[in-house]
């Protein structure tokens, strides 16, 4: 007499075969995605040069199996057609889910140096990542998020933000345009700029909604995008642009392009609380010229016994910044 087979058997093997035949797949899988994601960078790179950019780095290693892909490229250099602006980093990673390549998350691992025509800056964060937002093949949103940044200037300290939200994305509502969301929090500035000397070197909030008509010009092919930019007539109309920077708290709304010598001009309707204190603090910054320290100060006292807040415009024009019919400072040219 044969003895009976056990059904669960069966399905054992069954159940066995299904998961290392799933296994497999997704091994297969994540090795493939691998090998067209490396193919993609070098690809990319391929057309950069034809452009006229320099583009290198010196290995790629992935890691990451089985749940992610994690390519580090590592002694990456970018140069610009034209140089018109370099950069480097000795290591970056690129962060990919096998299940979802909507989300591509890149990943600064050390400092990272960004040269242009007027200055050298390095960036070392604490936690930073940009994350890559993909619909139907194309780049739809970028996030850079960032945590105690610090960046300086020609080899000098210059800033560090403490926390730190920017996104780029294109703007629905017109096409060619492009929208820019800043929020940051705790900038540590190394010296405040001339003539503002009185707000101190902290800002305690920053934010910023500004859309940049022609946008597409400056991510665009060329040399001199902003130039193009301004040949285009773009401009950066700002939706909302406010700081809290020492006794100064502002919200604006304006609009700013650039004039023959590419310095900003336009203007931001201002409302700014406590005005004060701002005045009285603004006085006290060494760079202001004596006479304008005066009407500082005697703004200062007639805001604090008017109360409230004061609505004002900031125009620049001609390469000077004025606020409420009074010059602030000057404005260099965008190289």
């Amino acid at each position: 007499m044969s003895a009976r087979r056990n059904p669960m058997t069966g399905w054992l093997i069954v159940v066995w075969v299904v998961l290392f035949l799933a296994i497999a797949g997704w091994t297969a899988w994540w090795f493939t995605l691998r090998t067209q994601a490396i193919g993609g960078v070098d690809q990319w790179i391929v057309k950069q040069r034809a452009a006229g950019a320099n583009v290198s780095y010196d290995k790629v290693e992935a890691s990451g199996f089985p749940f992610r892909l994690s390519l580090t490229f590592n002694n990456v250099h970018y140069a610009a057609p034209g140089d018109a602006w370099v950069m480097a980093t000795p290591k970056i990673q690129l962060h990919i889910n096998p299940s979802d390549l909507s989300l591509v998350i890149v990943e600064p691992r050390d400092t990272l140096s960004w040269t242009t025509r007027g200055a050298a800056r390095t960036f070392t964060p604490q936690e930073s990542a940009i994350s890559v937002h993909i619909t139907n093949l194309a780049v739809d949103r970028v996030v850079v998020e960032g945590k105690g940044v610090a960046v300086t200037k020609d080899g000098k300290p210059d800033f560090t933000l403490g926390q730190f939200v920017g996104g780029l994305r294109p703007d629905p509502r017109a096409p060619g345009d492009g929208q820019l969301s800043v929020d940051a929090q705790n900038v540590e500035l190394a010296a405040p700029p001339k003539g503002v000397e009185g707000l101190g070197a902290q800002i305690q909030t920053l934010s910023a909604r500004i859309v940049f008509e022609k946008g597409a010009v400056l991510i665009g092919p060329g040399d001199d995008r902003v130039g193009a930019w301004k040949q285009a007539g773009g401009a950066a109309r700002v939706e909302g642009l406010g700081f809290t920077w020492g006794p100064a708290t502002i919200s604006s709304q304006g609009k700013f392009a650039l004039d023959d010598q590419r310095r900003l001009a336009g203007s931001l309707d201002i409302n700014l609380e406590k005005p004060g204190d701002t005045f009285s603090a603004l006085a006290q910054s060494p760079a202001t010229e004596q006479g304008i320290a005066r009407i500082y100060a005697m703004m200062g006292t007639a805001s604090a016994a008017r109360g409230g807040p004061l609505k004002a415009p900031l125009v620049i024009e001609n390469g000077v910044m004025v606020f409420n019919n009074l010059p602030i400072t000057t404005v260099e040219p965008i190289k």
